[in-house]
């Protein structure tokens, strides 16, 4: 059964790539950069719609596997209810608020009323593929991934005939086909929430929610500050950089989601072994992800100009953006330990105050050196978020990290002995 469902899960991630590239490497190249530009703005607004829900969809796919198990049907039920419904009304809030955002900032009213559609049918579909993923349906969950994938590919032909306009419609019509073809039986009825279990749950989801929304927008701040600050051009060149430096991205932290799991289940037991586990794996990986890093920043600049000519990429800006990966098993790790220990709200101001600091250097380098300035607040903002992980997590777990001091001066020496080597190198070939 385990290998079969790991199977199920590999296809299904391998037609999300798969179909990524395409898209990647033709809409770019069909769209005029005023226009690419205006689909990298929509990708940061519905990058904080996913959160629409306020977490709670978190909470279910964490619960419900147990309430199966025990074939709790009256929890099954309600939870169904609540969690759809209330993903549904915040999917439509989210929408609308979308929408309105749009409309301020390009004034198309087709387009503003395309965007708005979006958080809603995300919310239904992403409802879908984790209710049956908390059955255990992986079958179910390959297929549908598998037609979400397949589907997005009509943006090609879309945008070939309608421009824009088609690629925000291919958006919504893929979308609309997969959920057509599942039907509606599937559908908690009556309309319903739960508040009992939206109150009870609703504090933990908003944290962890909160969390990840800001994680994720200081990892990929760069896109997120241009899109606020910069022209059209400059949103479509770190829409571009973005896209190479989330690829890099998902493949390290990936690799980091096992390590996650046994954390966690470390902590549960004896927190010195989990924190000797945590920088075990820093020290290992350190090395791996700090030359695949280089590499890929070394490369960057080339593949982007050959790839995307009529796109003026200035080369310094993906490589300081994908330098901020070289801590990223640091970031990638620490964090458990404050999750784990239920420290969510102090982890939380941990990534607020690295945001904020990402948002603030950013303004006062801006004067300075142009559209730059937010990739370098970018590679500082990940830079600042490693410090504070550390020094908080010296203080605050001291006694579980008794043991492992050794370990994380051998990762903190590491790491700038890796930074005076590759830069060494690059001084002497000049």
């Amino acid at each position: 059964m385990a290998i079969s469902q790991s199977r199920d899960t590999v296809i299904a991630n391998i037609a999300q790539q798969g179909s990524a590239v395409l898209l990647l490497l033709a809409i770019p190249n069909l769209l005029s950069v005023e226009h690419y530009a205006e689909v990298v703005f929509v990708g940061v607004v519905l990058s904080f719609t996913r959160f629409s829900d306020l977490g709670l969809s978190s909470v279910y796919g964490r619960e419900m596997p147990r309430h199966y198990a025990l074939n709790e049907v009256t929890e099954i039920g309600l939870w169904n209810q609540t969690a759809f419904w209330f993903s549904v009304l915040g999917g439509i809030i989210a929408g609308g608020i979308a929408g309105i955002v749009m409309w301020v900032r390009f004034g198309v009213l087709a387009d503003a009323a395309l965007v708005g559609l979006l958080p809603l049918l995300t919310a239904v579909m992403s409802m879908y593929v984790i209710m049956v993923s908390v059955r255990g349906d992986f079958r179910t969950y390959r297929n549908t991934q598998v037609g979400l994938s397949l589907s997005r590919l009509l943006a090609i032909p879309f945008v070939l005939i309608l421009g824009l306009l088609g690629w925000l419609a291919a958006q919504a019509v893929s979308q609309g086909l997969v959920a057509a073809k599942q039907g509606t039986t599937w559908i908690p009825r009556p309309p319903k929430i739960d508040w009992v279990i939206v109150g009870k749950h609703l504090p933990a989801a908003l944290q962890l929610a909160l969390i990840s929304l800001l994680w994720s927008q200081l990892l990929d701040s760069g896109r997120l500050l241009a899109s606020i600050h910069y022209p059209l051009e400059g949103i479509a060149v770190y829409g571009l950089i973005a896209t190479v430096y989330q690829s890099v991205y998902g493949l390290v932290i990936s690799a980091y989601l096992p390590v996650t799991v046994k954390t966690l289940g470390l902590l549960g037991k004896s927190d010195r072994d989990a924190a000797e586990y945590i920088f075990d794996v820093i020290n290992r990986s350190l090395p791996v992800v700090f030359v695949l890093t280089v590499v890929a920043a070394e490369l960057a600049p080339w593949v982007l100009g050959m790839v995307f000519p009529k796109y003026r990429i200035d080369p310094v800006m993906p490589q300081v953006i994908l330098y901020g990966l070289t801590v990223l098993p640091f970031v990638a790790t620490l964090g458990n330990l404050f999750i784990g220990k239920k420290k969510n709200i102090t982890y939380l101001v941990i990534v607020a105050v690295a945001m904020a600091a990402t948002v603030g250097l950013e303004q006062l380098l801006r004067p300075e050196i142009g559209i730059r300035a937010a990739a370098v607040a970018q590679m500082c903002g990940t830079f600042i978020l490693a410090a504070l992980l550390l020094i908080v997590g010296h203080y605050l777990f001291a006694e579980a990290l008794a043991g492992a001091r050794g370990r994380i001066r051998s990762a903190i020496a590491r790491l700038a002995s890796l930074w005076l080597a590759y830069l060494s190198i690059k001084f002497i070939l000049g």
